[in-house]
């Protein structure tokens, strides 16, 4: 099932838009912590009330519009498992650099633990991003039978919104994962980089010499590391400026032109 990413604030659900205030409160600590003006205990804690007090609003929303899980499958559940691992990467390629116990970078780890979270719910079907998903899962269960029956066929009673994997062609299946496949070496790429360049740049000599040669900087702060290091580093900097308009315009590409699903919008209901 591939959720629906609608285009427009007013599409998008209430869960989604507690995610934007807690992502913004995080933001905001983050800057408080560079000040000085808390610390990494008091951040934990602000973050976690803060975090308690959008689930008691998610609930209570939840009750009000008689929201049932619709379940999840064999897909589902392997498609949220792996938001883990990749999850985990992504926050291990910063420590290097960005150490967690900082009260200026802690916010942006539990930012990306609310991103994480987030979407290992939503592809369990726990959480939804735009409204009318959520909708689909408030309506009764004869109604939605009969709804169903009525007015959308694709759509089963004991299912939602979600790309027909049965009816898509083979091919487009296997173009998008080759897409994915891509994108996710690219991106894996990228991570090693930053690891390594926060390493070098805490582990680096304040000094040059006969075995560090090779001159690395960050904001003002220069070391020097040895010639494999920095021939590691250049082997695995991504040219970004291309990297990112080249995926840009091969997904609309395959989406726009060849009809390959990329992605879905509030608009799209069907997912397929």
């Amino acid at each position: 099932m591939w959720p629906n990413y609608p285009p427009w604030l007013s599409e998008t659900s209430f869960d989604r838009r507690l995610l934007m205030v807690y992502l913004f409160a995080m933001g905001m600590l983050g800057v408080l912590g560079g000040g000085g003006i808390v610390s990494v205990v008091l951040e934990l804690c602000l973050a976690g009330a803060l975090a308690a007090g959008l689930i008691v609003l998610s609930i209570k929303n939840r009750r009000a519009k008689s929201w049932h899980w619709p379940g999840a499958g064999r897909r589902e559940i392997v498609a949220a498992l792996s938001t883990v691992p990749l999850l985990a990467v992504f926050v291990f390629a910063g420590t290097s650099g960005f150490p967690p116990n900082n009260p200026i970078f802690l916010p942006w780890y539990l930012a990306a633990l609310g991103l994480g979270v987030f979407a290992f719910l939503e592809r369990l079907r726990l959480v939804r991003t735009s409204q009318i998903d959520f909708e689909w899962d408030c309506r009764d269960a004869l109604d939605t039978r009969i709804t169903t029956a009525e007015t959308e066929p694709d759509r089963g009673a004991d299912t939602e919104p979600a790309i027909g994997a049965d009816t898509e062609p083979v091919w487009k299946r296997r173009v998008r994962a080759a897409y994915v496949f891509l994108f996710m070496l690219v991106w894996l790429q990228f991570l090693a980089h930053f690891y390594l360049f926060g390493t070098y740049m805490r582990d680096g000599s304040p000094i040059w010499t006969e075995t560090h040669t090779e001159r690395l900087e960050d904001h003002g702060r220069v070391v020097y590391i040895t010639r494999e290091q920095e021939q590691l580093l250049s082997n695995l900097e991504p040219n970004m400026w291309v990297v990112i308009p080249f995926f840009g315009l091969l997904a609309y590409v395959l989406q726009n032109l060849l009809g390959v699903r990329m992605f879905a919008t509030g608009n799209d209901q069907s997912g397929t």
